[in-house]
């Protein structure tokens, strides 16, 4: 890696982090599908989520790795003090080493109930529908159910 991209890594990382301190930023664990993401601006109306989930798989003596990245725009409605619903939109791209990638769109649907009044850690469902296409098209139901860890109360 040149010394110039180290250089771009670096400002990047640090921009990140200013964001995710000052933003009302949230880290969110899916554990049973392996997905992270981290959710910008989670109290306002209109958030987004950046998320990525890693699948490994090795049969017949071949390894795959799976890495499928989207970006989430969330609107959160009916809040309540420790309860809320969200829906939105996300568009990813879906990349494997052994196959040919292809592009994602999402429709969620989710609940957050938070577990605590100082509203750091909360409980998250959601499922919704995701269709996967380049060169045919699937669509698909999902479900996941995960932890919600706000970085800092605002």
């Amino acid at each position: 890696m040149g010394v110039v991209n180290k250089i771009v890594l670096v400002i990047g990382m640090y921009c990140f982090a200013m964001i995710a301190v000052n933003a009302q930023t949230t880290l969110n664990l899916y554990p049973l599908n392996g997905t992270i993401g981290v959710r910008f601006f989670s109290e306002k109306k209109i958030s987004l989520e950046p998320r990525v989930d890693f699948q490994f798989d090795h049969a017949d003596g071949q390894s795959n790795l799976f890495i499928n990245t989207e970006l989430f725009t969330l609107i959160n409605f009916s809040r309540e003090e420790r309860f809320n619903f969200y829906t939105g939109v996300g568009l990813g791209a879906n990349i494997y080493n052994q196959a040919s990638s292809s592009f994602s769109g999402t429709l969620p649907l989710g609940a957050r109930y938070y577990i605590n009044d100082s509203k750091r850690i909360a409980i998250i469902g959601e499922c919704g529908m995701k269709v996967t296409a380049l060169d045919f098209v699937k669509i698909k139901s999902y479900a996941l159910i995960g932890v919600q860890i706000r970085f800092k109360k605002s």
